[in-house]
């Protein structure tokens, strides 16, 4: 049962992303250069890497 509302949440929030594509909003671009600075690497660790990736998908789940 609990995957099944994963699985349904997951749907929802993904057809809400769609709707924002269909009606072009625009996303802010404070919020860009925020998600560009957390992913920058440069010549890091991979493990690092993954840490500031894992980073940035929980920073666009809590404001998406």
């Amino acid at each position: 049962m609990w995957s099944l509302q994963a699985r349904d949440r997951k749907r929802g929030e993904a057809f809400v992303g769609v709707r924002a594509l269909a009606r072009q909003e625009r996303v802010p671009s404070e919020f860009l250069q925020h998600i560009g600075e957390i992913i920058d690497v440069g010549g890091e660790k991979v493990a690092e890497t993954r840490a500031k990736t894992n980073r940035a998908a929980s920073y666009i789940q809590k404001h998406f």
